[in-house]
């Protein structure tokens, strides 16, 4: 399924929802359009983290109505890089509140998910685009993020925590 979420306006955005056996992948596609601002302010290489699609593996036991809510959720995380003039990356964690489990308040960003098959996408405008995956985490394992770093909370979560979420 195709779901518009760009408003009218440019750049055309959507969201595909794919379903599958055991999940229901989400994937916007339209993010990467444009260039997320302020990259070049921590990286010396910024084209390697300025294009981006978001997207995230969830269980098929959840409603239609909460695989949507999870859509508008991803939706308006598409927006933030423009709305607060910063950028999203792997090791990012955000606030999330459209996870079914509610132990589960934000999101950890990854290029990796052990539920979903790595997605290469083609370069724009000469610069790779990365797919962010949203991994479900708590409260606790955002402040572990923040002290510890998320790489190590990343090697400490379970493979199958999307199907937690």
């Amino acid at each position: 399924k195709y779901y518009a979420i760009d408003g009218g306006e440019w750049p055309p955005k959507a969201i595909l929802r794919i379903a599958q056996r055991d999940k229901v992948l989400l994937i916007t596609v339209g993010v990467c359009l444009l260039p997320q601002p302020n990259v070049e302010m921590f990286t010396e290489d910024p084209e390697l983290l300025r294009r981006v699609e978001l997207s995230a593996v969830l269980p098929n036991g959840w409603s239609d109505n909460a695989i949507k809510q999870f859509g508008r959720y991803l939706s308006a995380q598409s927006t933030m890089p423009w709305t607060q003039y910063t950028w999203l990356g792997p090791g990012h964690t955000l606030p999330c509140d459209a996870w079914q489990n509610r132990d589960f308040t934000f999101a950890l960003l990854q290029y990796e998910h052990a539920g979903a098959a790595r997605l290469a996408l083609g370069p724009q405008l000469g610069d790779p685009v990365n797919v962010l995956w949203f991994v479900p985490i708590s409260d606790q394992e955002q402040k572990l993020a923040e002290s510890e770093g998320s790489e190590k909370l990343a090697q400490r979560l379970p493979a199958n925590r999307w199907e937690q979420a």
